[in-house]
């Protein structure tokens, strides 16, 4: 799941937006915003937290909406954007590497504006640098039991 998650927002950032990005040791606390999303089969839930700060939005924002000073509703509006390109890209590759098998790809959901660290507890983060920026996504799994 990592490598298809990695070449998902590589492939964001450098083929979409045609920004630096690369993988990244952990960085310094920032203030962020985070939207979640969900990636499913009938066995397991992913869950992926896609954390930017400030200057990120706005950077994205510039490229997109050429827009150097977005509002807030913009600012939600594109980290949820944000992540649902990443995740759905990866949702394709693994799609395509598993032949076919479909998977389900949840709605993005905004979580807020994080003033102090985003000190949730994720099972794996994976940490990008973007251009002179940073950005994190966290993940998660859940075993999905069936009930009968």
């Amino acid at each position: 799941m990592r490598t298809f998650i990695e070449d998902a927002v590589k492939n964001f950032f450098h083929e979409t937006l045609s920004v630096r990005c690369e993988t990244y040791g952990k960085f310094p606390p920032l203030k962020v915003y985070s939207a979640i999303i969900t990636l499913s089969d009938e066995l397991k839930k992913y869950s992926f937290s896609l954390c930017m700060n400030d200057a990120t939005i706005k950077l994205i924002s510039n490229i997109l909406l050429y827009e150097e000073n977005p509002d807030e509703e913009v600012k939600t509006d594109l980290v949820c954007e944000c992540a649902n390109l990443i995740v759905g890209s990866a949702k394709v590759a693994i799609e395509e590497a598993n032949d076919g098998k479909l998977l389900q790809l949840s709605p993005p959901e905004y979580q807020g504006y994080f003033e102090e660290e985003f000190s949730k507890v994720f099972e794996d983060k994976l940490y990008f640098k973007v251009h002179d920026e940073f950005i994190m996504i966290g993940v998660e799994s859940v075993d999905i039991t069936e009930t009968v």
